[in-house]
């Protein structure tokens, strides 16, 4: 019998008893059993209150036998959502096999878009699986680790920051870790705000505590303005400008931002030009210089043009120094390429 409670009002209802500390209503969860049959999903934050109800063991395996009866309607129709009380290793090993072959993939092609719109779609189906989804994360994880490039490629890095990410979704209506989000280990590779926490700010489930945190947080390393994190999060960020910062503080924020940024700040904003034309001892800005070209030599492709930027701006205020290391380098390379071309002109 159809239940008179619509999905809607169902969830809701057990999102508020759990609020209360109490158990749902016997129809309630018989509500939403009905629809689980019904080939409804499950929300990470139901997920997590229906663990914390009292009767949870009986919910689970009323949940189980309705999974039971939806696969006999429709063969394979369990989301990995599920999969907890499927309690199927051959549904948790298709999950994890999927996105570790569609990881693998990106890796061994260094191209992540490629593989993306699939990896993306087969965790949202597996977000409302909470706790659980996140074990079988691990798995995956540990799988890549295992991989060349996983922890030296830019891809392995956008990999990990959209497994931190989807983490972070996977556990709302729990106690998660805001660090998952925050600006961590990867930054040189976050291109826009939205590369940490997601293109869709909707999953987040963020409280307003949470999101006044992340905006801190993010605002504090977006020393040009280039995060987008007036665009992602829908206010008005104020920020120091590059002429007052203090060196310190600034030449540390520029180290740990990614060449696309480099690229579209001064593109837009004659953000290089402008560092390097501080006050600053011209050693303490070639330091910086040195560091910014030798990190992009380092990653060839990917820093090809954000190093041309930095040499062109940091150029200007050289006064014909001779320079060693991985900068020095670079200002040889365009003389060494006009002598050769020079050299076939005579030829």
């Amino acid at each position: 019998m159809t239940p008179t409670l619509g999905f809607e009002d169902v969830e809701a209802q057990l999102l508020a008893a759990d609020a209360a500390g109490i158990a749902a209503p016997a129809d309630v969860i018989s509500a939403f059993v009905f629809y689980v049959e019904d080939f409804y999903g499950l929300s990470p934050q139901v997920n997590a209150a229906l663990h914390r109800q009292p009767a949870f063991e009986e919910i689970r395996d009323a949940i189980r036998q309705a999974l039971a009866r939806r696969e006999e309607k429709l063969v394979d129709s369990t989301p990995a959502a599920f999969a907890e009380y499927v309690a199927s290793s051959a549904l948790d090993d298709q999950f994890v096999e999927g996105l570790v072959r569609n990881a693998r993939w990106a890796l061994d092609h260094k191209d992540l878009f490629s593989s993306y719109q699939t990896l993306s779609s087969m965790c949202e189906s597996a977000l409302g699986g909470s706790s659980y989804v996140c074990t079988l994360l691990d798995r995956v994880l540990a799988d890549l680790a295992t991989h060349p490039l996983f922890a030296t490629h830019p891809v392995g890095a956008q990999l990990r920051l959209f497994f931190r990410r989807v983490r972070f979704m996977a556990l709302r209506g729990t106690a998660r870790p805001l660090e998952l989000v925050l600006p961590g280990d990867d930054i040189q590779w976050v291109d826009s705000v939205k590369d940490a926490i997601g293109y869709r700010t909707e999953l987040l489930g963020l409280s307003d505590e949470e999101r006044a945190r992340l905006i801190e947080a993010w605002s504090a390393v977006d020393w040009d303005g280039t995060l987008g994190i007036d665009d992602a999060f829908e206010c008005e960020v104020a920020r120091a400008s590059i002429e007052d910062r203090p060196w310190s503080e600034l030449a540390d924020l520029v180290s740990k931002t990614s060449f696309h940024r480099l690229e579209q700040g001064e593109k837009g904003n004659r953000t290089m030009s402008r560092v390097f034309a501080r006050g600053e001892s011209l050693d303490a800005r070639i330091a910086l210089a040195d560091s910014l070209v030798a990190f992009a030599s380092a990653h060839r492709a990917a820093g090809k043009d954000a190093r041309s930027i930095v040499v062109a701006a940091i150029t200007a205020h050289l006064d014909g120094r001779k320079l060693t290391g991985a900068l020095g380098k670079a200002l040889k390379k365009p003389a060494a390429k006009t002598a050769k071309q020079s050299q076939r002109a005579a030829d």
